[in-house]
């Protein structure tokens, strides 16, 4: 006799024979749809977290909520509530659902959860702190370019404003330009004394 594969599902426990998983038509679907997902593991983890503690996932339920996954997947913007819309990165999606699974490992999440909605406000939040971490590079940069443009002059950008051509001028001797101050000064007030008469 012939053994059979059996594929125990990660998420739920079940088990169940290759043939057999393959032969229902809304579990190939899905299964389908998942596995031409970039993380295929990652999702059926994440599934199991709609699954009630006691019983398994409905493949008509799992198809729904795979094909919502899918369309989310494919948003390049996200708006959140009252909140902007922000960019959104397909990795990040990813990284919302392993941070629902971890919270859900360590008791901060119960099971079901009935919708998306809380994969939405963890990459909302992600996509968030990805722009601010953006805006602060941007600023960053700005600021790098600011400073170097007054230490070093104008031009500063230019490599050749940095280049100096011809003869170096001497240092003036400081004494002598402190003598010439005080003379300027004392024709100042002179031309004023003349002035006031």
């Amino acid at each position: 006799m012939v053994e059979k594969m059996r594929l125990v599902c990660p998420s739920c426990g079940a088990s169940c024979s290759a043939e057999a998983w393959g032969n229902d038509a809304k579990a190939r679907d899905v299964l389908a749809v998942i596995a031409g997902l970039e993380r295929p593991a990652l999702v059926v983890r994440y599934l199991g977290l709609f699954r009630p503690a006691n019983r398994g996932l409905a493949w008509d339920r799992a198809g729904a909520l795979v094909e919502e996954l899918r369309s989310l997947l494919g948003l390049s913007e996200l708006s959140w509530r009252a909140g902007r819309p922000l960019l959104v990165r397909p990795g990040l999606w990813y990284s919302a659902m392993e941070i629902l699974i971890e919270k859900e490992g360590v008791g901060k999440l119960t099971r079901p959860i009935q919708n998306h909605n809380l994969l939405k406000a963890v990459a909302y939040d992600l996509a968030g702190k990805q722009e601010a971490g953006q805006e602060r590079e941007k600023e960053e940069k700005l600021r790098y370019r600011a400073d170097a443009g007054r230490t070093v002059g104008t031009g500063a950008h230019r490599p050749e404003a940095l280049v100096v051509k011809g003869p170096q001028p001497e240092s003036p001797d400081i004494e002598s330009v402190g003598a010439g101050v005080r003379g300027l000064l004392q024709k100042l007030r002179e031309n004023r004394a003349n002035e006031n008469r």
